[in-house]
Order: C-alpha cells, then structure tokens, then sequence
C-alpha cells in the first residue's frame, strides 16, 4: 500500500506521511471486515470504504490547491 501510495505522487500532499496514510488505509479495511462479519451485513465495510475514498479525495484537492 505504502509503495502504491509512492507512486501517487504530486497527487497526494508533499509532507503526507504516507507509511501513516498506509496503516490508516489497512485499518479501515480491515475494521470494515470485522464490522460487516460481526454484523453480518457488507454495508458496514462499503461505508467505511467510502469514508476512506472522501479522505483520499480531500487529500488529493489539497495537493492541488498547494499547486
């Protein structure tokens, strides 16, 4: 993920830590698996992942405003 996450960038904010972007990325899924097994209902993992993308999606905005 980190490496993926290297790759992004000027996409991604130049101080982002992205080794911490990474771990934050592995949590949520995997919290978002633990949710939806605990509650059996997959809509637990896909809110977590979509809260994931709006995070990414404000990270992204922010490096192009600093642009």
């Amino acid at each position: 993920m980190e490496a993926r996450l290297a790759e992004a960038g000027n996409r991604l904010p130049a101080n982002l830590d992205r080794r911490a972007l990474a771990e934050f990325i592995m949590t949520a899924m995997e919290g978002g698996v633990m949710q939806a097994r605990t509650y059996r209902d997959v809509a637990h993992f896909d809110r977590n992942i979509g809260m994931l993308r709006d995070h990414v999606a404000m990270l992204m905005e922010r490096a192009k405003a600093a642009a």
